[in-house]
């Protein structure tokens, strides 16, 4: 992909160059991050934030005024940051949110003709302009944060010591909120996700809210609170002591969604955009229903996941652990409906992986070997380099090769069960494959 073909990076040529005309860019990082996605906010933030840190440069952060979350920008950052009260920030900002109102305003009228003249969708183009501040031309021609080199930079992250937190004034509106939730003080918490089609749409990461009754269950008995994140169109909880359907309630706020995530103990969630809020406060984590692809591997080495199933309709089984990272098209995130089918984790197996979690954070040991660990990574590794000599993940090659220096770990009952063709997946072939 060319960068003239890259919308976000044809949107912002001329705004970079007046960022670097007003603000020497050998002295400052101007960035303004995508403000229609938690997760994309979340991991340009962070990725400046290691810029700023690593080149010793001033940051410049500046919000589009249509945000999913405006608090984010309020927060801490363990970095030299410069303000919005400088007069030259203030034009950067104007001439960004400027750009941007021109954007929704001119698709917004477009959308409201078109749906009352469906005929005029041909004649009135849809104009794409969004232009940010903080790109650059990438390998592959994928945009990425200036400093960076790609989009999700593992090896930058885990060389930089970043930090976010929340300031006085968040923390202590947040601490009100709290009581108000009726969670005491002195209790933990954990922050749940799970992805569901409302928001976004239909994507393979959906999972069903069901299946984590048993796992809620065990995380109250221990003592503590389950907190449910997520939006207004999530399938309500059902009545659980101690559980809290915040994504429900009357308490969602984008402060709330910040600080419950900087408080929690743990986040128990999937692959989605929340994920990378998580990631940006450095919270202990564990997800499950996690979908099979070369990408998928959790970045930080205190965080447990398993993966959803691949069944493979032709071969009429479910596939291990190790196919899946050696399936050219599961790995590039494929799945023909007539090849493979993804199936949920069970409620069991998402209990076993909180329990093997919770013993990790109440121990500081994970359970089992590291050797299969290392194997993991090793096969993983491997097959990336096989496909990009085989030239069969062109599409892909900017994700895959910033992960593959990810450093998540697979949860032990995982493996015993699911690496290689076990008696257990036998028994679990044969129930599936007669209804049961």
């Amino acid at each position: 992909m060319r960068e003239n073909k890259d919308p976000f990076l044809r949107s912002s040529r001329l705004h970079q160059y007046i960022a670097e005309r007003l603000l020497d860019h050998n002295k400052y990082l101007v960035v303004s991050p995508w403000g229609q996605r938690i997760g994309h906010i979340s991991a340009e933030i962070l990725s400046a934030l290691c810029v700023s840190i690593r080149d010793k440069k001033k940051l410049v952060l500046i919000a589009p005024f249509k945000t999913v979350n405006h608090e984010i920008f309020k927060c801490r950052l363990n970095c030299s940051v410069y303000g919005e009260k400088n007069w030259k920030v203030r034009v950067l900002a104007y001439l960004l949110n400027f750009s941007l109102f021109f954007h929704y305003l001119y698709n917004g009228i477009r959308s409201n003709v078109v749906y009352c003249f469906p005929f005029l969708s041909k004649i009135i183009p849809s104009i794409f302009f969004y232009p940010m501040y903080g790109l650059e031309k990438g390998d592959y021609g994928e945009r990425r944060v200036k400093g960076t080199n790609s989009y999700w930079d593992c090896n930058l992250y885990f060389s930089q010591n970043y930090q976010i937190s929340l300031n006085d004034n968040q923390l202590n509106r947040g601490e009100i909120t709290r009581k108000k939730m009726g969670i005491p003080e002195d209790s933990w918490f954990v922050c749940l996700h799970v992805r569901e089609p409302g928001y976004t749409g239909p994507t393979n990461g959906d999972a069903s809210i069901s299946n984590y009754s048993e796992a809620i269950r065990y995380i109250t008995q221990k003592g503590g609170y389950v907190i449910r994140m997520g939006d207004r169109t999530m399938t309500p909880l059902q009545t659980m002591e101690k559980v809290f359907d915040y994504a429900l309630s009357g308490f969602k706020s984008e402060l709330m969604d910040l600080y419950l995530v900087s408080q929690c103990r743990f986040f128990l969630g999937c692959n989605s955009g929340f994920s990378d809020l998580v990631k940006l406060f450095r919270k202990p984590t564990c997800l499950v229903n996690v979908y099979p692809m070369m990408y998928s591997t959790p970045f930080f080495f205190n965080y447990m996941y398993i993966l959803k199933h691949a069944y493979s309709i032709k071969k009429k089984r479910f596939l291990t652990y190790k196919e899946t990272l050696t399936t050219d098209d599961i790995v590039n995130n494929i799945y023909h409906p007539s090849e493979y089918l993804l199936i949920e984790n069970t409620p069991e197996e998402i209990l076993e992986t909180v329990k093997e979690y919770i013993l990790f954070l109440e121990d500081g040991k994970f359970k089992g070997s590291d050797e299969i660990q290392e194997e993991i990574r090793s096969v993983r590794k491997k097959h990336c380099e096989y496909m990009f000599d085989k030239g069969l993940a062109k599409d892909r090659l900017k994700v895959f090769k910033s992960v593959l220096q990810a450093q998540g770990r697979v949860a032990n009952f995982y493996l015993e069960k699911y690496w290689e063709n076990t008696q257990y997946l036998k028994k679990k072939n044969e129930l599936y494959n007669s209804g049961t």
